[in-house]
């Protein structure tokens, strides 16, 4: 949880004119939240999560981790409900 109000609190800081979509061709600049969602996926045991990062009404980052439900064990995706 700690990391997920860091993560707050340093998105926080990011003006419209910082949060710009990465170039074509460019590195994921948004990747460096990758992590700290995993680690809360697996400290608090959460069959599945799923997050996105939206810039300027458009959607620029997302990443899926775990599981719909632990008995079907059907991935989660970025269509999942």
């Amino acid at each position: 949880m700690r990391a997920l109000l860091a993560l707050a609190a340093m998105l926080g800081g990011i003006t419209g004119a910082q949060a710009q979509p990465p170039a074509a061709g460019s590195p994921d600049p948004y990747a460096i939240t990758d992590p700290i969602f995993e680690a809360f996926y697996l400290d608090e045991h959460v069959p599945g999560l799923i997050f996105g990062i939206v810039a300027d009404g458009k959607l620029v980052h997302v990443r899926a981790f775990g599981v719909q439900d632990l008995e079907s064990r059907r991935p989660v995706t970025a269509d999942t409900l």
